[in-house]
């Protein structure tokens, strides 16, 4: 169920700066449409990082620092590999540049996560404790 949430966070804070650029242009195309695979696809291999990280590190230390550095890497690492599969000049300036504009909420949005997950772990090692 915590995968769940930390999902529809990171994805919306992902997907919503799309949607408002999306809107923003006069007459939305139908070809602008294939940005919003990648603003799902972020979040849904960021939550299942971060739920198998949390079984190796501590939660509560790092929970927020591994949501933002994975809300970051994983843009600007995707960008990476698209600029390999489309090689130009212009193409890979807009790449990264997509990739940038999308990394800053996803970074929020991963750290978000990563703070539920510690949350989540912080409760159950207190309802794990005797009174």
């Amino acid at each position: 169920m915590i995968y769940l949430k930390t999902f529809e966070i990171w994805a919306g804070f992902t997907f919503i700066p799309l949607l408002v650029l999306y809107l923003a242009v006069g007459q939305p195309k139908t070809d602008y449409l294939g940005a919003f695979g990648p603003s799902l696809l972020i979040p849904a291999i960021g939550s299942t990082i971060i739920g198998l990280l949390f079984l190796c590190i501590d939660p509560l230390k790092n929970g927020v620092k591994a949501g933002v550095l994975l809300g970051l890497a994983i843009p600007l690492l995707g960008a990476f590999v698209w600029m390999r599969i489309f090689p130009g000049f212009e193409s890979q300036a807009a790449i990264f540049t997509g990739s940038v504009m999308i990394a800053v909420p996803s970074a929020a949005g991963g750290g978000l996560a990563g703070w539920l997950h510690a949350r989540r772990s912080k409760q159950r090692m207190t309802a794990a404790v005797p009174r």
